[in-house]
């Protein structure tokens, strides 16, 4: 590309000097050649862009490959990991797990009845009974009076 621009600067330089000394013809020859190289200039730059843009091209889909590949690699290592877990066992799980945590809620409220009604009976009723035992309470007396479900 430096060697066609310097041939259009010469190319433009002779002509200058071809017009100085009146030699019309071999002037505007100059400007032809010139305008060829001007083309010709033009051309490389095009091909250029092409060649950059097929270069941009190769590497986005080259990158789209991999995001592709990774994605299937990721589906894979997830249909395996579902293999190894059936729906139902998982589904089992979770409402073992709420039955467990009911339970504790229950448990839990149960004890802190009976702590206040122990204190009742004993007359030893103090102010933190009072402050947390009995709304507790209450609430697992209304626990206990909808009825327990079996616990495993």
């Amino acid at each position: 590309m430096l060697q066609l621009e310097k041939r259009i600067d010469q190319n433009v330089a002779v002509a200058r000097e071809l017009i100085v000394v009146q030699k019309k013809d071999r002037a505007l020859l100059a400007l032809k050649r010139k305008k060829l190289s001007e083309n010709q200039l033009q051309n490389i730059q095009a091909y250029l862009m092409n060649v950059e843009d097929m270069l941009s091209n190769m590497e986005l889909t080259k990158q789209q490959s991999n995001v592709m590949n990774a994605l299937n690699q990721g589906n894979e290592a997830l249909k395996k990991a579902q293999q190894g877990m059936p729906l139902d066992d998982i589904q089992r799980l979770m409402d073992e797990s709420a039955e467990a945590k009911e339970y504790q809620v229950v448990a839990g409220s149960t004890s802190l009845l009976l702590q206040y009604t122990s204190a009742v009976m004993s007359g030893s009723l103090t102010s933190m009974h009072l402050q947390h035992c009995m709304p507790v309470s209450m609430c697992a007396a209304k626990t206990i009076s909808m009825g327990h479900k079996q616990y495993r």
